[in-house]
């Protein structure tokens, strides 16, 4: 039998069923695994059990996209550490772009039924990113929204609150971006970083061949004018091509920094969670991959 630690993180968005832990074991043994079961109960307690993680076949980590985050920080760290995930969160887009649905003995079944790939690894100042950083208009709903109105509310906490924020007139950031040596100046109200095919559910890039094991990331600059343009961009995000708006810059690197000359009145989000301090400059690279174990749906994100 292979040996499988289970971190699960109790408070993500979703309320799972009280048989959620013995359908993970049970599963797991029909796979020949045996397996532990670990909730974490603070900040960082994923890390820290990955980091220190030792004689492992796999850890696969339950939670939200940030408990994933966690998870990518406790690989760099131990780059022995082989991942697979399953989605509890509320939005759950890295879980949904890998194509997973069903309950979570359907989850298992698809990661077991897959094949590990070699996932980037992406970087801001220092601190590692699977799915996206980002900043400006929206990007503060995602760490401002508490467990409990998470799990009590689901999707419609952040729509609720996604609502309110298109009545509000947009801020706009003056900026001066790197990328390959070259200096570029901007304007813009969102500025996102990712290595993902949809962010906080909407599908960004749609049929731009985003995948994850190319060792670089999708940069979109948005400007918004005003509050009609703010709505007009969300309904161009859902159902047109976000990227061929006017006010819009997006291209593909594994090199930006960026400036700000005003300096910004938030935090960015990072994988869903706050980044902890506001400078005015940021460099993002990649760093390596992590490998994770994928269920058959995800072939489409990766170069073979």
């Amino acid at each position: 039998m292979q040996q499988c630690l289970v971190i699960r993180n109790p408070k993500s968005g979703k309320v799972v069923s009280a048989d959620f832990c013995s359908k993970i074991k049970k599963a797991l043994k029909f796979h020949k695994y045996n397996s532990d079961i670990l909730e974490t109960d603070h900040p960082g307690h994923a890390k820290e059990l990955i980091e220190t993680s030792k004689d492992l076949d796999l850890i696969i980590v339950s939670g939200g996209d940030g408990t994933l985050n966690e998870a990518i920080q406790g690989a760099v760290v131990n780059s022995n550490a082989r991942i697979a995930y399953i989605p509890t969160g509320t939005t759950n887009d890295v879980g949904r772009m890998h194509g997973y649905f069903g309950d979570v003995e359907d989850m298992i079944h698809q990661i077991m039924s897959g094949a590990f790939q070699n996932v980037d690894i992406c970087d801001i100042n220092g601190t590692p990113f699977i799915y996206v950083a980002g900043v400006g208009k929206f990007l503060d709903i995602a760490y401002d929204i508490s467990s409990l109105e998470k799990q009590k509310h689901g999707y419609s906490a952040y729509f609720k609150k996604g609502l309110a924020e298109v009545a509000k007139k947009p801020t706009n950031y003056n900026i001066v971006y790197t990328v390959d040596g070259k200096k570029y100046d901007a304007r813009c109200s969102i500025l996102l970083v990712s290595n993902s095919t949809s962010i906080a559910g909407l599908p960004i890039y749609k049929g731009n061949n985003v995948v994850l094991d190319d060792g670089a990331f999708e940069v979109l600059i948005v400007d918004l004018k005003n509050r009609v343009d703010t709505l007009n961009k969300g309904i161009s995000a859902i159902f047109k091509d976000i990227t061929k708006s006017s006010g819009v810059i997006q291209f593909q690197t594994d090199n930006f920094g960026v400036k700000f000359l005003d300096a910004p009145d938030k935090n960015f989000c990072v994988d869903g969670e706050k980044l902890p301090y506001i400078s005015d400059t940021y460099e993002f690279t990649t760093r390596g991959t992590v490998k994770m174990l994928l269920p058959q749906s995800s072939k489409r994100l990766f170069r073979q």
